[in-house]
């Protein structure tokens, strides 16, 4: 092999090279599209849901219901469940999408429930709150005794 040979085999590995690096950007460029296409798309649905839950109800009250974008997403993933009910007007069955919503109420800053106190006595001296092991008096009492 000569050198020529050697020098003609490296420019052809170069030449090869770039362009794969340049068929990697351009499908990361694909990509990247595709994702920023896919999740406008995701805002849009996630919009027309809320509005249509905002909606008033048959009885007068207003809807407080929101999409749970967690459960959508993996329904948008798996397939979205379709069931059907039998529909009186036209004696026919209606299909209807479900979508997973949560209760807005619920999801935006509920009190945490308060820890009660403790109602067990101390054996020691019958004070509620804490127990033997933790009584202050019992502490006190039994580093005098052993001074």
């Amino acid at each position: 092999m000569t050198t020529k040979d050697c020098g003609d085999d490296i420019r052809r590995l170069s030449e090869a090279m770039d362009v794969l690096a340049k068929l990697v950007l351009e499908q990361r460029k694909e990509g990247g599209s595709l994702q920023l296409e896919y999740q406008r798309k995701i805002d849009a649905l996630d919009k027309l849901i809320n509005m249509i839950l905002r909606l008033p109800k048959k009885d007068g009250e207003l809807g407080d219901w929101e999409v749970d974008k967690m459960h959508l997403a993996g329904m948008l993933r798996d397939g979205i469940e379709i069931i059907e009910r039998p529909d009186k007007k036209r004696a026919c069955n209606r299909k209807y999408a479900l979508v997973p919503v949560i209760e807005r109420s619920s999801t935006v800053g509920k009190p945490l429930a308060k820890k009660k106190k403790n109602k067990i006595a101390c054996s020691f001296c019958s004070e509620i709150g804490h127990t033997r092991a933790k009584c202050p008096k019992r502490i006190v009492y039994v580093s005098q005794r052993d001074s």
